[in-house]
């Protein structure tokens, strides 16, 4: 239970950072307040209602409330929901401005970034690391593996942690202040229950911006609009007829648990991913904390280290089609 109400505060910390960041370095990055949770299940809505209960009472947190089904229709123009919860302290932004904000602050503060450049490979060279990459070799005294879904064999240890997902969205042409406020009533960011999460929000120019759908390997749809349209359309069908102007996809790095894998593998190595889709808040105060670590200050690095993520089920020969089947059949199940 101490640990619980530390990393309550760690993610506190984590939302506290990202203001920091944006005010700090001047990232403009469309920052905008509102988080709403919805059930696509009647079923969920009682567990939905008891953890914003809990998050209240045990926590104080007051930013949190729970939506009934009516409120919740006149939130977003869909059938879909049953009921939810609405965070008013959560939000969402350009998550690429704001990754580039963040490398232009690491550059003005002396850091070198090789855009790029792939990493083959990592042993061990005496007291420190040989790592070799596609431009040639360097060596190092200490390592951070910050690789997510991009690891590709680097280091096995991780990998049976962490695991990559490819994720796709796409963009609608431009609908209009009336038409991007019949969709979302208040502009807020929108996921639901469902295990192969639909996340969704409004961008400054009146677009729908859709996540939707997932698939596994290392290849992209060759149209990834058409990919995720049928999620879109289960959603807002009356957008039919709505072109997408813009899609892409990216991978993420996922754990069994769905909580980072924060650890020091040998001494002057040290791996954080896994964010499991959480990772614009938590990843760069988790970089924090590693920074910290490095320079001798560990006690939030030591409390990711006891969050507990055991290894997917299978083996190296068998943990990939074990994961896939689960996916697939939980994906299955949020269609029944």
């Amino acid at each position: 239970m101490a640990d619980a109400r530390r990393l309550w505060q760690f993610a506190l910390g984590a939302r506290a950072h990202l203001d920091w960041l944006i005010e700090t370095y001047g990232i403009d990055c469309d920052l905008r307040l509102g988080y709403l949770h919805a059930d696509h299940r009647a079923r969920y809505c009682a567990d939905t209602r008891r953890d914003v209960e809990h998050m209240r009472s045990v926590y104080g947190y007051e930013h949190m409330r729970y939506v009934e089904r009516d409120e919740i229709a006149g939130m977003v123009a869909t059938r879909d929901y049953h009921g939810g919860s609405f965070d008013a302290r959560a939000g969402h932004l350009h998550a690429l401005n704001f990754a580039l904000g963040i490398a232009r602050a690491a550059a003005s503060h002396g850091a070198q970034l090789h855009e790029g450049v792939e990493v083959t490979g990592l042993q061990r060279a005496g007291d420190g690391w040989r790592v070799a990459t596609s431009r040639g070799e360097l060596k190092a005294g200490r390592v951070v593996l910050a690789c997510n879904g991009y690891l590709r064999q680097l280091a096995p240890e991780v990998e049976r942690r962490v695991m990559p997902i490819n994720n796709f969205i796409a963009v609608t042409e431009p609908l209009g202040a009336d038409g991007a406020r019949r969709l979302i009533s208040n502009g807020a960011a929108v996921s639901d229950s469902r295990f192969v999460v639909n996340y969704f929000r409004i961008t400054p120019d009146d677009r729908l911006l859709f996540g939707g759908g997932e698939n596994y390997g290392y290849r992209f749809p060759r149209d990834i609009a058409a990919f995720v349209r049928p999620h879109v359309l289960k959603i807002f069908p009356q957008l039919a007829h709505v072109r997408f102007d813009y899609a892409w996809g990216g991978t993420l790095g996922i754990t069994p648990t769905r909580m980072p894998w924060v650890r020091e593998l040998a001494p002057g190595l040290i791996n954080a991913s896994g964010y499991s889709g959480l990772g614009v808040v938590i990843a760069p105060y988790t970089g924090k904390a590693v920074a910290d670590a490095l320079c001798g200050e560990r006690e939030a690095f030591e409390l990711l280290g006891r969050v507990p993520v055991p290894p997917f089920p299978g083996g190296p020969l068998l943990r990939w089609p074990t994961l896939v089947a689960a996916m697939l059949y939980y994906a299955l199940r949020d269609r029944l």
